[in-house]
């Protein structure tokens, strides 16, 4: 969460942590079964991945890669497509044995996209208009928003979790919104990137109200994250280089 560690992951079950500055290999954890999807750091500096093996796994490699602390979340389905994370909600107290440590977003390749109040929340379905298969989720952490995207041709749906009644209420992008396979990040000051399989590279203001193209990437793209801190910064993973 504050820039200095960067996690990956790998067709090969491995989740890899890194020195963002020098790029050196700090560790490595292994427990999933096969190919490992998503990963994305909590507030709290823990890891979250979702695996092909259909479970969301939960890390503290804080105390040590060999010992990190490995928790299965309570997700339904076989095939976790991708993981975010968000800050519990306001008035729940973090440090509480009651209280929720995060709220965990998931999308299931299948059933669709589920938000989990860990560690005692069951998991509850998000309703989207998306028709296609579930591709990406990305948790906006400042405004408790929620950006998902499916397989088909459709536009990116936001969708709030801090409604007071605890439901999940969408906000309309813009018309005219239309990138396949969309991969998503938020900034820390609420700008959502979205970045299209096939290259395009979208932003748009807290606000929502309107999307400018940043960048046409070359080749397929595989995934995009924002800096945690700072500037606003996007890494793309994909095309004929990484940037």
């Amino acid at each position: 969460p504050d820039g200095s560690r960067l996690a990956t992951v790998c067709r090969d079950g491995g989740v890899r942590i890194f020195d963002a500055a020098t790029g050196a290999l700090l560790g490595r954890l292994v427990g999933h079964e096969g190919r490992v999807w998503s990963v994305a750091f909590e507030p709290r500096g823990t890891l979250l991945t979702a695996g092909a093996d259909g479970t969301v796994r939960r890390w503290d490699p804080r105390i040590g890669f060999a010992a990190a602390a490995l928790t299965q979340v309570a997700v339904p389905g076989s095939v976790i497509r991708d993981v975010s994370a968000l800050p519990p909600p306001a008035g729940a107290s973090a440090g509480a044995a009651s209280g929720p440590q995060t709220t965990i977003i998931a999308a299931e390749r299948v059933l669709g996209f589920f938000v989990v109040d860990h560690p005692r929340g069951a998991p509850r379905q998000i309703a989207t208009a998306l028709t296609g298969p579930p591709w990406a989720v990305a948790g906006d952490p400042g405004r408790r928003r929620v950006a998902v995207s499916c397989v088909r041709p459709a536009p990116p749906e936001v969708v709030s979790l801090a409604e007071p009644d605890g439901a999940a209420r969408p906000i309309p992008l813009p018309a005219g919104v239309n990138p396949a396979e969309s991969y998503l990040c938020w900034t820390p000051r609420g700008d959502l990137v979205v970045a299209a399989g096939s290259g395009e590279l979208l932003c748009f203001p807290p606000d929502l109200r309107h999307g400018r193209r940043v960048a046409t990437i070359e080749g397929v793209v595989h995934m995009v994250a924002a800096a945690p801190a700072g500037p606003p910064r996007v890494a793309v993973v994909g095309g004929r280089a990484d940037v």
